[in-house]
């Protein structure tokens, strides 16, 4: 499983991203420096191409190594 959060996103501090990280450590948690909340949605004034394109490359290698 993967998550990513925006480091600034004001709907999920990153207190309860720690949080998360540490309840379970057997999921990657991807934290993406200067992202908002909805950072990977191209009709937010929040979007980060930048930051979209490594989330999208982490999730479509996280599908090859566990869909079959």
């Amino acid at each position: 499983m993967q998550l990513h959060f925006g480091e600034h996103d004001h709907s999920i501090p990153l207190t309860d991203v720690e949080l998360i990280r540490e309840a379970h450590p057997e999921v990657s948690v991807y934290v993406y420096e200067g992202a908002q909340h909805g950072f990977g949605c191209d009709a937010r004034g929040s979007y980060n191409e930048a930051s979209y394109k490594v989330a999208f490359q982490r999730t479509l290698e996280f599908f090859a190594q566990n869909l079959t």
